[in-house]
Formats: C-alpha cells, structure tokens, sequence
C-alpha cells in the first residue's frame, strides 16, 4: 500500500535525566542553532524534517523520518562530533520518543509541564524560538509545523484553564527566594550581573523590585549592557574589566554565553580577601556553566547553578502539581488529535492513488465514447465532460467521508487500500500520478479586515509548504456594495458570502476565508467548513474616550450593527442611546474620532487583526467587555475555511491536507457549539442572540442569551458536558437550544 512513511521523533537530554555537568557538554547557543540545523540537513540525510530546542535545562533534536531508529543513531554521531565528546560520554543519559509518545513530549515541554520549576513561563517562548530556527533554516515541514503550532495551542489551552503558572514561578524566582533566605535583608545588598540574557534580566528586575541597593551590569555588548541598566537604574561595568568590581557585590548572577568557567578559586581568592571574605552569592544560570564548582570550596561563598535551584523549589510544588493533573489531561486531549491528523496524512498517497483511478476510468470511458461525442455541439460535449466529472467527485467523497467516520488508523489504512483495489489505482504505476497541484485560491471580500484574514491563512499554509503558489481572490460582495440600513432590512450576513460561495462553484476560487460569525449557522449541502483555524479573542469591546462602559454619561450615544450588542448595551445601561453605526473599521473608528458618536461597539479580534487593540486611537481607550454580560454573537473572533463538499480542495489530496491541517480542535469545538445552537433555536441575523462556547479541561461550558424585539424581555442560560469532539459540542449546543425553547424562547423568536 502507497504510505507516508514519516514517523516523528525526540532524541534529548535534559535536568531529569543528566547533571549540569553533562548538559553543558552538550550545549548549543542559539546563534548556532540555525547553521546546526543547516549541517544537521547534510549530515543527516535520513531525517526529513528536523528542530532543535536547546536551552539551559534541555537539549533536544525534534524530527520526522521514514526510519526513526537509524535517524537518532545518526544524530548521536553528529552530536559528538559537533561537541568533540565520545557519544559514550552522554548515550546513557538520552531518551528517545517516537510516535505518539513523542508528540505528547513536545506538548509536555511546550506547556511546561517537564520543566525544572512546573509552570515557568520562559520554556514557551525557547519552544518557539526553536520552531522560528527551524523555519529559517528550512528544515520544519508539515509534520513539524503542525506538531508545534498544536504545541503553542495547548500551552494556551493550559494557560487559559488552569492556574498552572499562578504566582511567581521560574528558575529566576527561586534564586531571587534563594537570596532571601541567605540574607536577612536585601536592602543593603549590591547585585552584578555578568551577562544579559533573559533568565538573567529576570532575575535582576526581581531583586530590583525588592530594594537592593546598587546594581552593576557587564555585557560583552555594551549597549544591551547600557539598555537593560537605563531601565533599572544600573550602572554598567566594561566587559573586559570587570573582575575589580566583583568584590562590590553581595550577589553576582552568571549569565555569560561561555565555554569554560569565568571565575574559578584562584581568581576569586583574592577577591574575597578584598572583601575581608564577607559572604558572596554566586547563581550560575549558565550552562556552560560560568562559575567552577570548585569555587564551592571557599568560604562564605555559596554557590548555586541551575540544578541547585530546581531543588530549590521542589518544595513548592504542591499546589501546581495539583493544577498539572488538569494540564496533563489537556495534552492527552491536545495529542490525540494530532495523532488523528497525522494517521489521515500518512494516507495522502493512498488517496492521491484512488483519484488518480477513478479520473482514468473516467478518461478511459470517454475516449471509448469520442466519435459520437464529437457529433454533439461543443456545450453539449463540456456538458457530457461535466458530469462525469461530477460523478468522480461524488464517488471520490464518498471514500473521503468513510474515512473521515472512521477513528483508527488501522481501520482508515483498511477502508482506502480495499477502496484503491476496488477503484483500479493498482493498474497505475506510482510515477504516473501526476505532479502535485502547485496552486490555491483564495476567495476574499475586498475590506481591509477580511484582507487581512485571508493573509493570515495564506502565510498559514506558505510556511508549510513554501512552494506552493497561493493567491487571494477580492470579490465584492452585496453586503459590502450595501452599506446604508441594517443588515436585517438589506438581507442578511449571508450577503457577505454568497458571491464567494459562487466563487467556489464557478472554480474562480479554492477556499473562501470568512469571519465564522458571518456564516448562516447551517450551510447549504454543496458546502463544508473545510478548518476552522485558532481562534482569536471572542469578547465585544467599546471604544470611547473615557474608561469603560461604567464611566459614559447618561445619554451617552453609542454607536453598533448589532441588534444583541444594543440589547445587552441597555440592558447593562439603560441610560444609554444606541444608534446604527454600519461601515468597515475604519469608517466606524472615523466617525468615532469625528465626534459623531460617544462611543462605539466593536470585536475585539478584528481590532487585533488590524494592529488597532494594542495601539487605539489617540485620546480613546478600548475596555473588553466581560463575556458573562455581554455574549458575543457565535462563532466570534473565530475564522471559517470554506470548501466544496465534492472532491479535494484544488482536486488535490495534498493542498486538501494541507488546508485541513490549520483546524485546530478548540475552535473547532466551541463554534460547533454556537452555531449548533443558532441553528436549533432558527435565530436568523436579525435576531438579538448571543452564544459562547468555551472549552475548559474537563468540559465544554456554552452560554447563551436571547432577547425580544423590543429588547424588554430577556432569556440568559447555561448548560456544559464533557465532550471528546466537535460531534459532542454539536449535541450541546442542540441540547441548550432546545432547554431555551422549552423556556419560551420561541415565543421571542416570533417576536424577533
């Protein structure tokens, strides 16, 4: 059976498995990492894709290959000999993952729940570092970038539902509290930092904060020196002399890019004679390590590297190991739906070999057929051409559908094989199916926003597959050429789709890349929603020039679309008049600037999207308004994927893949919630109703409400369930629609 015969795979060291003294052997700083990387691609032929996450605790090679085991011999050779150790140096000391076990390391590490101090916040951003590496120097794929675009999702997933970062925790925050203990105040302490990385910087702003009395800086870059002591009121020590200013301090923090130790006893010897050997509290972030060990040997010099401080605060992990249990079952969660994805792809060529079949049957019948053909007009005969193509890609559907009902992989590799055999892609040889298609296009409205959006998706898929040729299509819809009256009086947000739907069936266009709120909650047959990509930040917010809601005057006039935003405006300030305000983002921040209004209601992922939430307009503030009071209308800050039921995406298994593989289960969960919801209750646009999904590690909690048309009779309600997919939150939202109705909900929706 044709296979994509990729395995992913973790070969690492880290502080579970070796002392400091190993791990700085092993160590690679992170200028090197991307020429590693390109090395590592001549050197290692077997591994496909490859990323390195290499930081003071681990270092780790993150791959694909077609022969994992022969692949990790492969890079234990390259290690050593890029470190000049015998691999008999480290070999013991290394794990190997493969499979899934290898994808639920990587989420593991990724929400920090393997590191040193559970819930340090630092490990995420190296995890993201080393993918950015690993981009640049073209050695992440698909796998790959699906594995750690997952892995930033679950550590949000993680941030977001549990309190397993809550507090100050982090390898800097125990030396900071390793200090405290030494000495009985800080407020007479002098602290010199050797080097500015960012563990570093940590540290000093925390011992800063706390009062210290002076603090030195030494860089081998004076202007990072020069920066970093500006913003903490520092002064700055010239690299190449610093040695006289060390008997000023009472802590030295050590976080130099070094290959051998700085200090060792008999440079400091001396130094603490200087200092009439007052103690001295040396903390070694670096690995390699800055300072000997050896130094441990003098008096009242107390030394700590980073292993000391993971000791350090075992001791306060227990309320965080509690909050690990949830973000463990958030990964198991999070890595069985990659490994779905990854056991579909792998029968990318299964499927390539069915069509490919299944379009020569096709070929084959027709030129049986010409001469009779060839009599027909020439509409008649694209007519003829037309629907036989359309009965390949029902036939072809038919086989995607089984196997996307289908949970092992095991059972899909059987279904597509005895599909293939049926289907006649045996009679082909391999090399005749057909380069992969090399083009997507992409359906857009022309707005700026949804621009933008569509972008987003295109540089999505670009960093997977960086050959391919992707374009964005602008079509002007009727909701943008009418702009005057609600959406309600001028048809509907389904005017916003409709053109780009027509794209798709005229093939003008690929995909469709719309706002999912704008989507009719129930689509017409013809067409699927293809990914729903992650999701943005779902919460209202209100632009005005005081701070927040609370703070506009009576009569202030606030201007939104939204029938449910005007509603849940009264609702929460009677004394409010709201106003029609239609128009893109720009027109309405215009109108708002020019005074015509108070205030205005807007999505704060669109604001996000557009560069606006982090910098407003001048003298204007941007409060978020709390999804308990204000629901957002579903499927908000959440972008939709739409393609055609028939067939592949661009008649291609691949850009199918690849276009599929941006679904990201959360937002895929919580909007099958909304907008099952919607469409059980029949809410139409004009309806003033708002629903919220949101997915916690153990349940998917769905709020909705829904007003009257004179917004004076309200329905507010909740209900959750544990779900396992997007199948389960459909059933939720269904369930919630119909508890509403049951509670006279459809008595306001005849009156909406």
């Amino acid at each position: 059976m044709a296979k994509l015969a990729q395995s992913l795979f973790v070969l690492g060291v880290s502080h579970h498995t070796a002392p400091v003294a190993v791990r700085e052997r092993l160590a690679f700083a992170e200028d090197e990492i991307i020429a590693l990387l390109a090395s590592a691609r001549r050197e290692i032929p077997a591994a496909v894709e490859l990323a390195v996450v290499a930081t003071c605790n681990r270092v780790e090679f993150i791959g694909t290959a077609s022969e994992p085991f022969l692949t990790i011999d492969q890079i234990v050779e390259f290690i050593a000999r890029k470190r000049g150790v015998s691999p008999s140096l480290f070999t013991s000391v290394l794990y190997r993952f493969q499979g899934r076990d290898a994808i639920r390391h990587l989420f593991r590490v990724s929400c920090s729940l393997d590191s040193m101090v559970v819930g340090e916040p630092q490990i995420l951003g190296q995890v993201k570092i080393a993918y950015a590496q690993a981009a640049a120097a073209g050695t992440v794929g698909m796998v790959l970038h699906r594995a750690f675009h997952k892995a930033f999702a679950a550590a949000k997933r993680v941030r977001k539902s549990t309190l397993i970062g809550h507090g100050s925790v982090s390898v800097s925050s125990a030396a900071v509290s390793l200090a405290r203990r030494i000495f009985d105040s800080l407020s007479d302490k002098k602290v010199m930092l050797l080097g500015a990385g960012k563990m570093a910087e940590l540290t000093a702003r925390q011992l800063s904060h706390l009062g210290i009395e002076s603090l030195l800086i030494t860089n081998r870059t004076f202007d990072k020196a020069a920066a970093l002591a500006r913003e903490l009121n520092g002064t700055v020590v010239p690299f190449d002399h610093y040695l006289p200013y060390l008997k000023l301090a009472d802590i030295v923090i050590g976080s130099v890019a070094t290959t051998r130790p700085l200090l060792n006893p008999e440079a400091f010897e001396p130094i603490m004679r200087e200092r009439k050997h007052r103690p001295i509290f040396l903390i070694d972030l670096g690995v390699p390590r800055n300072f000997s060990e050896t130094l441990n040997s003098l008096d009242n010099v107390y030394l700590y590297d980073v292993d000391d401080l993971g000791s350090a605060v075992i001791d306060s992990r227990g309320e965080r190991a509690r909050e690990a249990e949830k973000a463990e079952a958030i990964v198991e969660l999070e890595t069985e739906s990659f490994n779905k994805w990854l056991s579909n792809l792998e029968l990318i060529p299964t499927i390539k070999d069915i069509r490919s079949g299944i379009e020569r049957m096709r070929e084959a019948e027709l030129d049986r057929h010409r001469a009779w053909l060839a009599a027909l007009q020439p509409e008649e005969r694209e007519r003829v051409e037309d629907l036989t193509r359309r009965i390949v890609n029902k036939i072809f559907h038919q086989v995607l559908t089984e196997l996307r009902r289908k949970d092992g992989a095991v059972e899909n590799a059987y279904v597509a094989e005895i599909a293939r055999r049926m289907l006649g892609a045996d009679l082909f040889e391999a090399d005749d199916r057909g380069p992969m298609s090399t083009r997507l296009r992409i359906a857009s409205r022309p707005s700026k926003l949804a621009l933008l959006q569509a972008e987003l998706i295109k540089n999505e898929i670009l960093a997977i597959e960086p050959q391919l040729e992707v374009a964005i299509v602008a079509i002007k819809t009727t909701g943008d050429r009418l702009t005057r009256g609600s959406l309600a009086d001028v048809g509907g947000k389904g005017l916003f789709v409709r053109e780009l739907e027509q794209a798709l069936v005229t093939a003008e266009a690929d995909i469709a890349v719309h706002s999912m709120k704008d989507l009719p909650a129930a689509l017409p047959d013809q067409y699927r929603i293809a990914a729903v990509p992650s999701r943005d930040n779902p919460s209202d917010v209100i632009v005005s020039r005081r701070a927040g809601i609370e703070s506009l005057q009576p009569s202030a006039l606030v201007g939104t679309a939204s029938p449910r935003r005007k509603f849940e405006l009264l609702d929460a300030r009677p004394d409010l008049r709201i106003e029609l305000l239609r128009g893109n983002i720009d027109t309405r921040l215009s109108r708002l600037a020019a005074g015509e209004f108070d205030a205005i209601v807007l999505a704060a992922a669109g604001l996000k999207r557009m560069g606006v939430l982090s910098t407003p307009p001048s003298g204007f503030l941007i409060e978020e308004l709390s999804e308990d009071r204000f629901v957002p209308a579903a499927g908000q800050g959440a972008l939709a994927i739409e393609a055609l039921v028939d067939g592949p995406i661009a008649a291609s298994s691949e850009i199918e893949a690849l276009v599929t593989g941006l679904d990201q289960d959360q937002a895929r969960c919580e909007t099958s919630a909304e907008r099952s919801f919607l469409a059980t209750i029949g809410a139409s646009c004009n309806s003033p109703v708002g629903a919220h999904a949101e997915l916690t590690p153990d349940r998917l909690l769905l709020r909705a409400v829904l007003f009257s048309f004179d917004g004076r009779r309200k329905i507010r309600d909740t209900a959750s369930a544990r779900i396992s997919d997007h199948t389960d939150a459909t059933k939720l939202g269904v369930a919630l629609a119909k508890q509403m109705l049951a509670a006279g909900a459809g008595d306001l929706m005849r009156s909406a």
